[in-house]
């Protein structure tokens, strides 16, 4: 896979027709650019023209308009997309604090000991749902139980759902006993409805809690092609890139990772020198791991990709985080 085409129009508009004229510069995806001035050469790294005196003088409000296309990469340079998993949002009935319904998706980057629980006296015909980034068949689960087994599921039922208003039931179970985080894989008989993009599991009762019921974690263990599914609630791609010769490929892997309740909204990268399908994001062959810190506000970014390496910028707030991924070359080679 590789990126479409992308259009952008420019709008050039003159704010001060003194000698020499002066423009304004604005992308419809770039936004407001430093000013042109006539008979001086614009390049900002994003769009270049020249702007020339005529018989006639400019006057205020003469305006350009032209759409630059920045077309596919060459052939040769494309990036493959060898994997994507994550889960785009999560819901539930109602939650407690520190006990947040995001907490059912545990990974390396979202170690936490405490599992999704209702809140006080909701106990009974709750539910948690979730949305995968893309649409997914699930016919096997896995449900750990949380640390006190009554607050356990007893009955219960994994839905979906097309809209997420109009749901339909894939599973039931009734009279299920845990002991405390026990861990439970359940297979799903009957017709398949194929891959959903929103799921749920409903609870009608718990195993005896009087005040709360919950869940440790929830897994999906047949979706070896998005291992990581529930190593982050958030999104994770597996790339390639095939080097600038073809021959020289490098493997990059993005997750975004975030703990909204410590202010944790941040984006964990690790290289490595291959790809094995059934592999989590840390266990990837010559898997090497670095995080960048960002936040859950806009952020400018500036993005360089060759057939080798992803060279990023990105400001947050008054600071700007440089990072180089892909392959790094020498300075020099033996003569």
């Amino acid at each position: 896979a590789h990126p479409a085409a992308v259009t952008e129009t420019w709008t050039i508009t003159c704010t001060d027709a003194t000698l020499p004229a002066t423009f304004s510069v604005q992308g419809s995806i770039s936004g407001v650019q430093a000013s042109a001035i006539v008979g001086t050469h614009y390049d900002n790294a994003l769009v270049l023209f020249d702007l020339a005196a005529g018989d006639t003088d400019y006057q205020v409000g003469d305006r350009f308009e032209f759409d630059v296309t920045a077309g596919e990469m060459p052939t040769d340079e494309r990036w493959e997309v060898l994997r994507i998993g994550g889960v785009a949002g999560i819901e539930a009935s109602s939650y407690r604090t520190d006990s947040e319904p995001w907490r059912i998706f545990k990974g390396p980057y979202h170690e936490h000991s405490n599992s999704w629980a209702t809140a006080i006296g909701e106990h009974e015909n709750c539910w948690i749902s979730w949305k995968f980034f893309r649409p997914y068949e699930i016919s096997r689960i896995e449900i750990q139980a949380p640390g006190t087994n009554t607050q356990a599921p007893n009955s219960f039922a994994l839905e979906w759902s097309d809209d997420e208003i109009t749901w339909h039931q894939r599973e039931a179970f009734s009279g299920i006993t845990w002991s405390d985080n026990e861990s439970k894989e359940l297979t799903l008989g009957g017709v398949s409805p194929g891959a959903k993009l929103y799921w749920r599991i409903t609870i009608s009762s718990n195993n005896g809690s009087t005040d709360t019921t919950g869940l440790q974690q929830v897994g999906f263990l047949e979706f070896q092609n998005t291992a990581d599914i529930n190593s982050g609630r958030m999104a994770a791609a597996w790339l390639r890139a095939p080097g600038l010769t073809g021959n020289g490929s490098v493997y990059l892997n993005f997750q975004t990772y975030d703990r909204p309740t410590d202010d944790y909204f941040n984006l964990a990268i690790a290289g490595a020198t291959g790809f094995i399908d059934d592999s989590d994001f840390d266990s990837q062959p010559g898997s090497e791991e670095m995080g960048l810190p960002l936040w859950n506000q806009d952020m400018e970014y500036w993005a360089a990709v060759d057939g080798q390496h992803i060279a990023l910028n990105v400001r947050v707030d008054i600071n700007v985080f440089p990072i180089y991924l892909g392959k790094m070359l020498p300075f020099g080679t033996p003569g």
